[in-house]
């Protein structure tokens, strides 16, 4: 369920006065197991809070009745989220149970008092997975056409399309899911396995590489970008990926032999093989990592990025630091240097964003057109939540390239984004009315122009409703999706968002018609 300013988890009184969270137990519980098995095998473990409701153990003992008394009492709209949710996890628990009729039962009932909250669809098609795929996708549907701005509705969309063989559908929905919530590690790690059998492999590094920065200590990021390496040919990058596999657990097999491979591609392509003999370099030592005063006796930059490549290849990252530093007091233009201190410094030294962003900042200015410089700034800036810094990336990028859709969209996805990013990153947002107003109306202006360009996909179209609803005129937002329908009639999100609005204005007919193209395009409806 995607969480709103001034929602939270429901609240039970207790009898000796004090204040407890069933909801919040079980989000502890969840993470504190997670915690205990990552501490032991750095195994990732990704269940959200819906998925770990289907642990029997972990509902048994929920006094869930205690919760739902409360919130029918307190008659709140967070409250009403909460008992939505409470009764869920209760439908859940008599599934568990083995009384599958009583939990969809309560499932129906929740869902004709609060049809608009998606958390209900979300955990009932968790359920739905285990035995009807196509239902938990309708669930999934609707939970998209309710909270049209859940992240993790698109997500859990995105694994059914997935598992159910649709790989673009499943990509599309990763993508809208992590424009918007650019922390859900899993997704890009799932993105990175999903681009990776498209033979997107550029992108698929870049997926997994986010997930990584992310989430530093899963074996399993390492091995999907290691893997995407070895295809693309970078034998040096996947040995530092396996070289870190082994460091969080040493008994991976698997990352080992792919290491000796490594090295062998590395000793044929330097010719003689110098360097490391032995799988585990046991015929030689380890090089000491140079001083500054070591480095200020070397004067070639293009020796330096070597000397920081190898330092690197080595498991020696601050030193490589040192190096690629020393590349650039000698020439402060080496686009390379500053672009490997920046790759070495965020995996070296913790904290250290201002310094990252920068020399990824500079190695984009000194290159500006080289597409994957800006966009490893722009992703860094997404990821620190810098999002007006990322809309003067895309302004200078609009420059050079003024009739490009896809920098349109982008910035105006950048745009849409501002308020959303300033909440999730916890930053003080002093935006007035009329600058917000400006904001939204200077994204419409990207997308309409990324229209007429002809890029008139669902992203733009969707962004462009997104960017009306904010603007807060229910009347342009309407005719939005009436254009949009239009343009795709058969945007099922849109469709079913339509459906949804002519419902509640107690348009029935109109309503009904949406109903029926929506199943005729397998969006399956139940007696809810």
């Amino acid at each position: 369920m995607s969480k709103k300013p001034g929602e939270g988890p429901p609240r039970a009184p207790t009898a000796g006065g004090k204040v407890v969270s069933i909801v919040a137990d079980l989000t502890r519980r969840r993470v504190q197991r997670a915690h205990e098995q990552a501490a032991t095998t750095h195994l990732r473990q990704l269940e959200s809070a819906a998925e770990m409701s289907e642990h029997e153990a972990a509902l048994e003992d929920m006094d869930l009745e205690e919760g739902i008394a409360w919130c029918e009492a307190e008659g709140s709209r967070e409250a009403k989220v909460s008992w939505t949710e409470l009764r869920s996890l209760r439908a859940m628990r008599s599934c568990m149970r083995g009384d599958t009729e009583a939990g969809f039962a309560e499932w129906a009932e929740i869902i004709a008092a609060e049809p608009t909250i998606a958390g209900t669809y979300l955990i009932r098609s968790r359920w739905l997975g285990q035995t009807d795929l196509p239902a938990a996708l309708a669930d999934c549907e609707r939970a998209v056409a309710a909270e049209p701005q859940s992240a993790v509705a698109y997500a859990r969309r995105g694994d059914l399309h997935r598992v159910l063989g649709d790989p673009d559908r499943a990509l599309a929905d990763y993508r809208r899911a992590v424009s918007l919530d650019r922390e859900l590690f899993d997704v890009h790690y799932t993105m990175g396995t999903v681009l990776g059998g498209l033979g997107k492999l550029e992108e698929a590094r870049a997926a997994y590489s986010r997930a990584i920065r992310l989430a530093p200590r899963y074996v399993e990021f390492y091995l999907g970008r290691a893997a995407t390496l070895e295809h693309l040919g970078d034998f040096a990058g996947a040995l530092r990926d396996f070289d870190r596999i082994l460091e969080l657990d040493p008994s991976r097999e698997d990352a080992r032999s792919h290491r000796a491979f490594c090295l062998a591609q590395i000793s044929a392509a330097a010719g003689a093989g110098e360097g490391e003999d032995g799988e585990d370099g046991e015929d030689g030592e380890e090089g000491a990592e140079p001083t500054e005063l070591d480095l200020a006796a070397l004067d070639d930059p293009t020796q330096l990025v070597a000397l920081a490549k190898m330092l690197a290849l080595q498991g020696q990252l601050a030193a490589a630091v040192l190096a690629a530093s020393r590349a650039i007091e000698l020439s402060p233009d080496h686009i390379l240097a500053h672009r490997l201190r920046a790759v070495y410094r965020s995996h070296a030294e913790e904290g250290a964003h201002a310094a990252v962003k920068a020399d990824l900042g500079r190695a984009w200015e000194l290159s500006p057109t080289t597409a994957i410089y800006r966009q490893e700034y722009l992703d860094y800036l997404m990821d620190l939540g810098a999002i007006d810094e990322a809309v003067t990336v895309y302004d200078r990028a609009l420059t050079l390239e003024p009739d490009s859709a896809e920098l349109l969209y982008e910035r105006a996805a950048c745009r849409v984004k501002r308020e959303e990013s300033f909440y999730e990153n916890d930053l003080e947002d002093h935006e007035t009315e009329a600058e917000k107003v400006a904001r939204l109306t200077a994204a419409i202006a990207d997308l309409e122009r990324a229209l007429e360009l002809g890029k008139r996909d669902e992203d733009v179209y969707f962004e462009l409703i997104r960017a009306r609803e904010g603007l807060g005129d229910p009347a342009a937002n309407a005719a939005e999706i009436e254009r949009t329908l239009a343009a795709l009639p058969d945007f099922i999100v849109v469709l079913a968002l339509r459906e949804s609005r002519r419902r509640h204005a107690g348009d029935l007919a109109g309503a009904d018609a949406d109903r029926a193209r929506l199943v005729e395009l397998g969006f399956q409806f139940r007696d809810d």
